[in-house]
């Protein structure tokens, strides 16, 4: 473009931005994936992505990826029998590094819980979606977190699967799942909107069963 679209205030007026496709993407000097993991990753972003070549060297961002594509690729390289983390994704977005770390990290058991985060000292944080199911926030949220622990996301009811009955129950629900990683307290539980208040409830899940909740 010769020039930016500008708003009346002299800002860039985004709305009026042609959307990015294709060849628009920023693509890094093509060099074939290698090895399983490499390729199968590949296959995944190209999918996801909607980009017909995936190189070595090309960054997931900078394909036109962002945080809730992150989130779906999670989930697809789970169900391709692999296991990381949403922020590993962040911390190594090109292709090659990406897959050289989800080598190297151990496989985990699937619990249902998302992991964001995995790694620290300190016990971890565990994040209730919102009523909507939405969990987005966590992702960036992480990035701000500076204490030392992993951060999962507990998980809501499916699309398509009926609701329980009480925040009560949904809460017993989830206290397997965070049970399943971390046996004993302290227990970290957060929320916001409506997630907040069944933080609540599950706080007086643990407690009910003689588990200290430390916020």
């Amino acid at each position: 473009m010769e020039s930016l679209p500008l708003t009346p205030n002299g800002k860039l007026d985004r709305r009026t931005l042609p959307a990015p496709v294709g060849e628009d993407f920023a693509h890094a000097a093509y060099e074939a994936p290698q090895g399983e993991i490499e390729n199968t990753l590949a296959a995944l972003w190209s999918g996801l992505l909607g980009v017909e070549r995936v190189g070595r060297h090309d960054n997931f961002f900078a394909l036109g990826g962002h945080s809730l594509m992150a989130l779906q690729l999670m989930q697809r390289i789970r169900n391709c029998g692999f296991d990381c983390s949403l922020n590993e994704i962040f911390e190594h977005p090109r292709l090659a590094n990406f897959a050289l770390q989800i080598a190297q990290a151990p496989l985990g058991p699937h619990t249902g819980a998302i992991p964001v985060r995995l790694g620290g000292t300190e016990p971890p944080i565990f994040f209730v979606p919102s009523g909507l199911g939405d969990y987005s926030y966590v992702i960036s949220l992480a990035q701000y977190l500076r204490v030392s622990c992993p951060i999962y996301v507990l998980p809501w009811s499916a699309i398509g699967e009926p609701s329980p009955p009480t925040l009560e129950t949904m809460a017993e629900r989830m206290l397997p799942v965070i049970q399943t990683i971390q046996p004993n307290g302290p227990y970290r539980i957060a929320g916001y909107s409506s997630g907040g208040i069944l933080a609540y409830a599950l706080a007086h899940s643990l407690m009910d069963k003689d588990a200290y909740v430390e916020f």
